[in-house]
């Protein structure tokens, strides 16, 4: 073939999953760029639509010479509210029983070990997924990741990934940076979902079960504990 082959605009026909990945890809970059301007709720409900809309499009206009422009228009729409969506579902703090919204007082709650100890100066370090918090209102089930730093103790070694603890006292909300150059923690952690951190006295703690994971990666957890503990 001749070398100006080459030199042609490249057809985006044959490169279905190209376009895709980058108008799902825009959906993603979308909600980073502008957050919250769609819910998960009412973006649910337009993919819904979308689908029959889709299909009948596609009966309507099976004989038009628009049925490949009406199709593929509504086709990346929906993989842009899908990216869109993906990325909205992914943050918890939206959720309303998310620590962040939850207005009255915590003096208590229920979290699951989802990490191994990490050992820093002074404590050992965890993530825990909440499960529950008290206030004066009773228990009620809630949502938000938090870092734990337990202070060094040879007990920490029974802190395995998978065990559910009762905390007393509340997790804090990270603080931003005081610093103008400082590395900023906040929106770093805010970029796994963690909002909160708690340092924790040793009489604040007390197991409520033991992991029930399985596998070789819980045991591989366990022997890390032991091992630095």
């Amino acid at each position: 073939s001749s070398p100006n082959h080459y030199l042609l605009p490249m057809r985006w026909a044959p490169f279905a999953m190209v376009r895709v990945v980058a108008f799902f890809a825009a959906g993603i970059l979308l909600n980073f760029a502008a957050p919250g301007l769609l819910s998960a709720k009412n973006l649910t409900v337009f993919l819904i639509i979308l689908l029959p809309i889709y299909f009948l499009v596609t009966i309507l206009l099976k004989a038009s010479r628009t049925l490949k422009l009406a199709s593929g228009a509504i086709g990346l729409t929906s993989l842009v509210l899908a990216g869109y969506l993906n990325v909205s579902l992914r943050i918890q703090s939206d959720q309303d029983n998310h620590l962040l919204n939850i207005t009255q007082e915590i003096c208590a709650y229920t979290v699951k070990l989802v990490s191994s100890p990490e050992e820093k100066s002074r404590t050992w370090k965890q993530q825990g997924a909440i499960q529950a918090v008290r206030t004066d209102a009773g228990w009620q089930e809630a949502t938000g990741q938090v870092n734990l730093y337990m202070p060094k103790s040879g007990v920490i070694s029974i802190w395995n990934r998978g065990d559910i603890l009762l905390v007393k006292g509340h997790p804090n909300e990270v603080e931003p940076p005081r610093n103008p150059d400082q590395f900023d923690l906040r929106k770093f952690l805010k970029s796994k979902n963690i909002f909160h951190q708690h340092f924790i006295r040793s009489n604040d703690l007390t197991l409520l079960r033991s992991s029930e994971e399985r596998g070789v990666l819980i045991y591989a957890h366990i022997a890390r504990a032991w091992s630095i503990a």
